[in-house]
């Protein structure tokens, strides 16, 4: 291998130290990192560089995608839950509303139901009547003279009555039972000098009715109250 070597001295410029391969020697020996640089070597080192950079621009590419991935699952879930807690809520609105309009309908239904027991419990009217009278007596105080008119089906089951009843109510020294075609069966209507306690049948179930309704009512007012 030649070798030149240039003096430095005094010039226009100064010339740096270099040293010259022979062409033929870089031929015969070029050496790289690994070894010698033939064709293949290159060729299979620009594969890996660029394997490698691939590798690199996928693993970022992928996590790139993950977070974006992430972020738009969590924002279609959030829309998910928002969505679900308005139809939760729509739902127990519409609940509501349904009960409130099935409320009259309900109290209507129970009447009628309770209007066919007692229809079927009038089939013995003789004892309906006999519990109608003494619940008709026990609100009186002091009452001397009482008369009861009763449905005639019902006069002799409470003429065979009239004496546990005296002996029931202390208070009452004169009671007198008539027939009154105007009362249903099971009823009774009882008169003092000062009262009139109508416990006929109709009006038994006039005021259970009256009762339901104003319960519903009461009912309807609180729930509006709560929903404000």
């Amino acid at each position: 291998m030649a070798k030149v070597i240039k003096a430095r001295g005094p010039g226009p410029r100064s010339l740096a130290y270099y040293e010259r391969m022979p062409l033929e020697e870089i031929t015969r020996n070029p050496l790289g990192p690994d070894g010698p640089l033939t064709p293949e070597a290159i060729l299979r080192q620009a594969r890996a560089e660029a394997e490698e950079l691939a590798a690199e621009a996928y693993a970022d590419g992928h996590r790139r995608g993950v977070e974006a991935g992430k972020a738009e699952y969590l924002e279609r879930v959030g829309r998910s839950a928002e969505a679900l807690q308005s139809a939760a809520a729509e739902l127990v609105r519409m609940r509501e509303v349904f009960l409130e309009s099935l409320e009259p309908q309900i109290v209507e239904l129970s009447l009628l139901i309770a209007e066919r027991i007692l229809q079927a419990e009038l089939a013995d009217h003789r004892e309906v009547v006999r519990r109608s009278v003494r619940r008709a007596l026990e609100h009186l105080v002091d009452a001397a003279a009482v008369t009861v008119s009763v449905n005639p089906a019902d006069l002799d089951a409470l003429r065979a009555e009239k004496a546990s009843l005296l002996e029931s109510f202390e208070g009452i020294r004169q009671l007198v039972v008539r027939a009154d075609s105007e009362v249903s069966p099971g009823g009774c209507i009882v008169d003092t000098e000062s009262v009139r306690i109508d416990a006929s049948i109709e009006s038994q179930f006039a005021r259970i009715a009256d009762e339901l309704r104003d319960l519903a009512r009461t009912a309807g007012m609180e729930g509006t109250r709560e929903d404000h």
